[in-house]
């Protein structure tokens, strides 16, 4: 049952998007003097995975093309980060 077309998200039209890209920086270059102390120290995968984050919907970081069988239109789907297998995002790699 097809329930209507297919709308792409804008994941850089979230507040949660924007903020992330705009202060995520500056929480990286502050994290050890005003959390390590609380949090522990910083591990590496949390910036491996923002930066996977702030790829996520971006055309130019890997996209599928879907086509129609029976009208043959076709469109570009921007890759999600669930997108990619669990194995490369384990490794912090996107293929």
């Amino acid at each position: 049952m097809v329930t209507g077309a297919y709308k792409p998200r804008n994941p850089k039209a979230s507040a949660l998007y924007r903020c992330v890209q705009d202060h995520f920086a500056e929480f990286e270059t502050l994290y050890a003097e005003r959390y390590q102390e609380q949090y522990g120290f910083y591990r590496p995968v949390i910036g491996r995975v923002v930066e996977k984050f702030l790829g996520c919907g971006d055309l130019t970081k890997g996209f599928a093309r879907v086509r129609c069988d029976t009208c043959h239109h076709e469109y570009l789907l921007a890759l999600t980060l669930t997108s990619y297998c669990t194995s490369s995002v384990r490794a912090g790699t996107m293929a």
